[in-house]
């Protein structure tokens, strides 16, 4: 009788490790932060995800929110993150739209991602990103990752 309940437990335990490790294998989670001309971004945006333009996964940013991806996203060769944000020009309200690649690495293996946004219609992020003919610059930072531009001049009080 025992030996009857303890492989009965044991098979419990065994359904719900293998569970567990499917449904973990599904999703891709990351505490994400953005930060657009050193500010930090504490709006609710919404991030549109999509996958070789045949399937779309919207996320509502906040500060510090996980994202939460299928894995099914990364099967791609293609990922692109595309948001809109109202920002201020010379004290006007300027709406920019961004269009990212979005690679697999920026999530991978971590627990937060920082994508940072440097808008090039700004003098001061101009002349810093050698005049680059870009709209915009993007500079990711994880645990394991970092990828930067090259600067011609250091920013000065940058967050």
């Amino acid at each position: 009788m025992k030996w009857a309940s303890l492989k009965t437990k044991l098979l419990l335990l065994l359904l719900f490790l293998t569970v567990n490790s499917v449904s973990s294998q599904e999703e891709q989670s990351v505490n994400v932060v953005l930060i657009i001309d050193d500010k930090l971004i504490t709006d609710n945006i919404v991030f549109n995800f999509n996958k070789n333009e045949s399937e779309n996964f919207e996320y509502i940013y906040s500060v510090g929110k996980s994202l939460v991806l299928p894995k099914s996203f990364f099967n791609s060769s293609k990922l692109n993150l595309s948001f809109d944000y109202f920002g201020t020009l010379k004290e006007n309200q300027k709406k920019y739209s961004y269009d990212i690649d979005f690679k697999k690495g920026w999530i991978h293996n971590t627990s937060f991602l920082i994508i940072r946004i440097y808008n090039l219609d700004k003098k001061k992020y101009y002349k810093a990103f050698c005049k680059s003919k870009d709209k915009y610059v993007i500079e990711v930072h994880n645990s394991v990752y970092r990828q930067t531009k090259p600067m011609c001049k250091k920013l000065k009080n940058t967050f």
